[in-house]
């Protein structure tokens, strides 16, 4: 486990590779992310299992969910999660979708900034 709280994996022995799973993060998790999660699941759902958060959770923006519908990817049914949500989990790569500079303190806390978390 790395100092952010999140392990990484991606093989199991008994079954071989796994799907790579990714994390990603935004203020939010209102729009950016959202629209992340939705479309690496949907175009990439074969090899990737996407997830998102943010540090201060509102609500999905009705804005991202028609945008995604218009281009036929359903993100209605998603919610808003708090990074708590994901402490501990196990995950290949943690993406950062944020704006605000002062956000970045998360991934910045780690000894090794390249390293897969």
């Amino acid at each position: 486990m790395n100092g952010v709280g999140f392990e990484v994996t991606n093989e199991n022995p008994a079954v071989g590779p796994m799907k790579k799973k990714v994390l990603f993060i935004c203020t939010h998790n209102s729009a950016r992310s959202q629209m992340a999660e939705g479309f690496l699941n949907v175009l990439s759902g074969d090899k990737y299992e996407a997830y998102s958060a943010g540090t201060e959770p509102t609500k999905v923006d009705a804005h991202a969910v028609k945008a995604m519908a218009e281009i036929g990817i359903d993100i209605s049914k998603y919610r808003s999660k708090r990074i708590e949500e994901f402490r501990g989990g196990n995950f290949d790569y943690v993406v950062s979708v944020r704006s605000r500079k002062r956000d970045m303190s998360l991934l910045s806390r780690r000894k090794n900034p390249s390293q897969r978390i």
